[in-house]
């Protein structure tokens, strides 16, 4: 991926060439020349005319915002706020490709004319013209990320469960999404739903390991913690409670003074990555405190969290 500027002819202006040039003007471009513009380069954006390498005929109706006209009614059985984002027809493997490479050529032009704007003295022109063909692009780059929706939701659907529900796999699954079209090279003679569905393959088992390993990481402490505040045993919890019941305890220990909560914190393995439960011996060191202040502490801290409990309704989840 390109993300510098090609070689081009880079005019100098001087001030006498000039009008005096406001503030707001020379602000706005610096933001475009500060701006990294990524692209796939290819031979033939040297030569390539607007319109050039269109054999599907569609993209200037998607370039111009114009594409109404293409998007079609999705019948299936789908939420409507799904059915909306999946009205744009499958991509052919000629449209996606002619899509592909008119984005990434409109970059390049970008990066062209960002090359023949001065900071010192650019014009209103230069910065128009530059951000048409960014929005251009823009414009094209919507259209195949909408085009391939349909495709991040069959994926999606695979990976959700209890500890991960379904928009949390979408919403993962678009992002992936968004990041890849940035990345495929339309030149190498493969589709880019195979390229798309092994990153968000990815991406999505990475998300689903997280959250199960979080959710076993705040399992054990969770269930001490209830124990302890409500006087029942809390190995019942379902599992399915148990991100419910950790979002109420942090609620609970957001009420406790700040050396109170550190200390549950560590106590029950809340403050480490692995979940690991810190000593009294350790909790003490860090406080400067003996062992037996830490566990009075913590027990009077554990006291006000049972005071608390009918108000946050924790014993609700153990009946």
């Amino acid at each position: 991926m390109v993300l510098t500027s090609p070689d081009a002819p880079c005019h100098s202006v001087s001030p006498a060439d000039t009008q005096p040039v406001s503030t707001q003007l020379i602000c706005e471009a610096e933001k475009v020349l500060s701006k990294e513009i990524g692209f796939i380069d290819h031979p033939s954006f040297r030569k390539q005319p607007r319109g050039e390498g269109d054999e599907s005929g569609v993209l200037p109706a998607i370039e111009d915002g114009q594409d109404d006209h293409l998007w079609n009614e999705t019948n299936f059985a789908l939420p409507s706020h799904l059915r909306r984002m999946c009205n744009r027809p499958i991509l052919t493997a000629t449209q996606e490709r002619d899509l592909f490479r008119r984005m990434n050529y409109l970059k390049y032009q970008a990066n062209v004319l960002r090359t023949q704007l001065s900071a010192e003295f650019p014009r209103r022109e230069q910065l128009a013209a530059i951000e048409d063909v960014l929005q251009r692009a823009e414009r094209i780059r919507n259209h195949i990320i909408l085009s391939n929706i349909r495709l991040v939701i069959s994926i999606a659907k695979n990976f959700a469960g209890k500890e991960t529900t379904f928009d949390m796999t979408l919403s993962t699954g678009i992002c992936s999404l968004m990041n890849v079209v940035e990345k495929f090279n339309f030149d190498r003679g493969f589709r880019f739903s195979t390229y798309a569905t092994r990153a968000i393959r990815r991406d999505l088992y990475r998300l689903v390991m997280k959250n199960h390993s979080q959710l076993q990481r705040f399992c054990t402490g969770s269930d001490e913690l209830v124990e302890g505040c409500v006087e029942k045993e809390a190995s019942r919890l379902p599992a399915m409670h148990h991100r419910t019941v950790y979002t109420t305890l942090q609620n609970m220990l957001d009420r406790l003074e700040p050396r109170e909560r550190r200390i549950l914190q560590l106590r029950f393995g809340f403050d480490n990555e692995d979940g690991h439960k810190v000593t009294y011996s350790t909790i003490a060191r860090e406080f400067g405190i003996s062992k037996e202040r830490v566990r009075q502490i913590a027990n009077r801290a554990l006291g006000r969290l049972q005071e608390m409990a009918p108000d946050f309704s924790l014993d609700s989840f153990l009946a």
